[in-house]
């Protein structure tokens, strides 16, 4: 009984070492990101699922009932036609053959005078009888079926190939919803597609924001390392080094600290002596650098507001490529993208049928990149703001 014990007590702090490394990694910046990844994968599933046979149901039901719309319509106008037009017609015709008898018909401009006339007011018979037939049919028909029959065209090549709720549309979707964009462009009809819509963006959308401000913090740290190293580099052959402001080092029974004044106070068995001198035995001496600047080194906000402008401009010339829309359009519809304002005039896809909708999962990427090196802009920005304050606050003395 005790061996077994044994054997599970080992077992047991193995189980929680392997939940504990697994939660930290989840809670990781990379394992944040495949956390996002994978819950939006997820959402485009789930809503192609929902939506996706409702809205086939629905395109069948309207082509249906426009087709018997259009069919009725022209048996209706037949009957029309034969009740109302017969007789004029007939009339014409008895006029025309009036007209010829009565005239020579060597005189060739008179009789096509006569008969053009005729022939117009015939037509503008016929034209006030139709226009009368519309309206009279407006009258008796229903709602929906007016409004279907002023989408007549567009309903006309509605097909299953053009599906709204294909995969890539309910990726977008996903995105839209957890970044809280929200075009408007395209929505859940079902009653469990808007529950689950509920569901999945109340979770989404904390993990969203978590995720950018994790991935925001690296990657702003990573570019003002590879700014500084690859901009600033040369900053360490033209300009001298600062000397140090102080050096300090500690041994096991003392503190020894020399400055550039070079005082000398003994207290409480602290020693230092004048003159320069620095005694100092196997201790670790650190080195600080006093000086106006800030610590950390930070990235000029220009450099954050170009990063910026540039991704919106790269931005602008693909979607003017994906979508045809002009340049000025593209950036307009970048920089609503990327404040997440997301107005929902201009939307990627509208023009992107059967298998060019892939573009779709090009576009969210944009949209996901966009927010995250937003993110790492705002760091870079806030940290030099902050170090700007604080070098004004010690230049004025209200910090030391």
């Amino acid at each position: 009984m005790a061996d077994l014990e044994e054997e599970i007590v080992p077992i047991r702090r193995k189980c929680a070492t392997c939940c504990k490394n697994f939660l930290a990694f989840l809670f990781s910046t990379v394992g944040l990101c495949c956390l996002l990844v994978g819950y939006t994968i997820l959402g485009g599933f789930v809503f192609v699922e929902l939506e996706q046979p409702y809205e086939i149901k629905m395109k069948l039901q309207r082509n249906n009932t426009l087709t018997n719309l259009t069919n009725s319509t022209a048996d209706n106008y037949k009957i029309y036609e034969y009740s109302n037009f017969a007789k004029e017609r007939q009339k014409t015709v008895e006029l025309l053959w009036k007209m010829t008898r009565e005239y020579n018909v060597l005189f060739e401009e008179k009789w096509k005078k006569n008969a053009s006339r005729l022939l117009e007011r015939f037509e503008n018979s016929w034209w006030d009888g139709y226009r009368r037939f519309q309206q009279e049919q407006l009258k008796t028909t229903p709602k929906p079926a007016k409004e279907l029959g002023s989408k007549r065209k567009a309903l006309a090549k509605d097909n299953e190939d053009d599906l709204v709720w294909t995969f890539p549309g309910a990726l977008l979707f996903s995105v839209t919803v957890i970044t809280t964009i929200g075009y408007g462009h395209i929505v859940p009809l079902t009653p469990w597609g808007r529950v689950v819509t509920l569901v999945y963006a109340l979770v989404g959308i904390p993990l969203t924001l978590l995720t950018m401000a994790n991935l925001g913090r690296y990657m702003s740290i990573l570019f003002r390392a590879l700014y500084h190293k690859v901009c600033c580099g040369y900053c360490c052959c033209c300009c001298p080094k600062k000397a140090p402001k102080a050096v300090t080092g500690t041994t096991a029974g003392s503190t020894m600290t020399a400055s550039t004044k070079s005082t000398v106070k003994k207290t409480n068995g602290r020693m230092s002596s004048t003159g320069g001198g620095v005694a100092s035995a196997a201790a670790a001496i650190h080195v600080r650098w006093d000086d106006d600047s800030s610590h950390i080194q930070t990235v000029p906000l220009f450099v954050s507001f170009m990063l910026i402008v540039t991704y919106v401009v790269g931005g602008a010339v693909l979607f003017s490529l994906l979508e045809g829309w002009s340049y000025i359009e593209s950036s307009y519809f970048c920089f609503i993208t990327l404040t997440t304002i997301g107005f929902g005039d201009f939307v990627p896809g509208a023009s992107l049928k059967g298998q060019s909708q892939e573009k779709f999962i090009l576009c969210a990427f944009y949209l996901v990149f966009g927010l995250a090196l937003i993110a790492m802009c705002f760091n870079l920005m806030q940290e030099e703001v902050i170090a700007k304050a604080r070098s004004l606050g010690r230049k004025l003395g209200i910090i030391s």
